[in-house]
């Protein structure tokens, strides 16, 4: 769980210039160490990667909990009582030059150097009283194909579990190739009647439904 208040001005700023607004990282190539550059383009050859940080904390207490994390690990990002996003770190390294570079330093003089890098991320709007039923908020899918199609609405979960693909899908011949090739006709055995309201959530609020006439 990675808490995020953007009710404070100094999170929602870093969430707007690394979370909302992807960072391209070329661009502070020159800050980067070589092999994690490296490993930044092979995941994301676009080019673009969303990034968050965090400080060592007074005596270093953040630093155990960072140990713990690795690249794989689901994120959920909560603040306000509310769980508002959700995704996979991708790659995790250190490196106060380009923390400070994007985001400066807090009031203690320290900086969000260690940093990660996400994937797959996807919104949420779920009350911290649900936050705790992660078994059934979260779902594992592919990074590429059904989470990017899911995450972006072009593909749904129904009721009992059927795979629903937007009718604007088509519009789009990669995205409504790879539906067809590998995704259609297909059922999440993920649905059960707990995670239903999830995927209902999902269908009125994320799922790209024709436009009204």
């Amino acid at each position: 769980m990675q808490p995020a208040s953007r009710s404070q001005k100094v999170v929602k700023k870093h969430y707007e210039d690394t979370i909302a607004n992807p960072v391209s990282f070329e661009q502070y190539a020159h800050l980067l160490e070589p092999d994690v550059l490296d490993q930044l383009k092979q995941l994301f050859p676009a080019g673009q990667v969303q990034m968050w940080g965090i400080v060592p904390g007074q005596r270093e207490v953040n630093v155990a909990h960072v140990k713990k994390m690795s690249a794989g690990d689901w994120v959920f990002f909560t603040g306000d009582k509310r769980l508002y996003l959700g995704g996979t770190i991708a790659l995790m390294w250190r490196n106060p030059e380009l923390a400070e570079e994007l985001w400066q330093k807090n009031d203690n003089g320290q900086t969000w150097e260690y940093m990660y890098a996400l994937s797959g991320t996807r919104g949420f709007d779920i009350p911290m009283d649900e936050k705790r039923d992660l078994d059934n908020v979260a779902m594992l899918a592919c990074t590429f194909g059904c989470d990017a199609l899911f995450e972006h609405g072009y593909v749904t979960v129904a009721e009992e579990g059927a795979l629903q693909v937007s009718p604007l899908a088509a519009a789009i011949p990669e995205i409504d190739t790879h539906i067809q090739e590998r995704l259609a006709g297909r059922t999440v055995t993920w649905w059960s009647p707990k995670r239903e309201p999830y995927y209902q959530w999902h269908r009125t609020h994320t799922f790209k439904e024709l436009p009204p006439a």
